[in-house]
């Protein structure tokens, strides 16, 4: 079983590092690819420690245990979530308000966009696209990618993390991994 895990986070972590890569240019079939190799590592780390889980309980407790693990996990992916998505949000309002003062942004557009009643998927919405210049459009994938690269490092870090507890695990295996 800690094998598995230990396998598993190896591969979510490689999957996070080529995440750290990315660029405007990157390709659909190379963020699929690299997608791929992440959630097969989540998912041997996911079931490995299910399993771990479930082998630490008598089996009279093994329908809480199991609830609770996966309760557990879904809530500490809301939290994380919600945090990633609130430090890629800052990080592009402040590219947006860095735009918006070099006139980057359509003036009337750039406004709407930066009210708060408007949300990032305004910005991604063709009749505001076209609206930029070429160079304008350069600069606003870049400040995208500067704004989710800062998610990617939070994800590294956290599959780092994920690999320390892993090699905690204990040493028994099962003859399923």
């Amino acid at each position: 079983i800690k094998r598995a895990a230990v396998m598993g986070a190896v591969l979510l972590i490689s999957g996070c590092a080529l995440t750290l890569l990315f660029s405007v240019r990157t390709t659909m079939a190379t963020c699929f690819w690299v997608f791929m190799l992440t959630g097969l590592g989540m998912g041997f780390v996911t079931l490995a420690t299910l399993v771990v889980v479930q082998n630490s309980v008598d089996v009279s407790d093994l329908g809480v245990a199991t609830s609770s693990n996966q309760f557990a996990r879904t809530l500490g992916g809301t939290v994380g979530v919600g945090m990633c998505g609130g430090f890629m949000n800052a990080a592009l309002w402040r590219a947006m308000h860095v735009l918006a003062e070099q006139g980057f942004l359509p003036a009337a557009e750039g406004a709407a966009v930066m009210g708060e009643s408007n949300g990032f998927d305004a910005l991604l919405q063709p009749e505001f696209l076209n609206q930029l210049s070429e160079s304008a459009r350069t600069v606003f994938h870049a400040a995208i990618v500067d704004s989710v690269s800062i998610v990617f490092w939070m994800v590294f870090l956290a599959a780092v993390v994920c690999l320390f507890f892993c090699a905690l695990l204990p040493g028994k295996t099962d003859a399923a991994f």
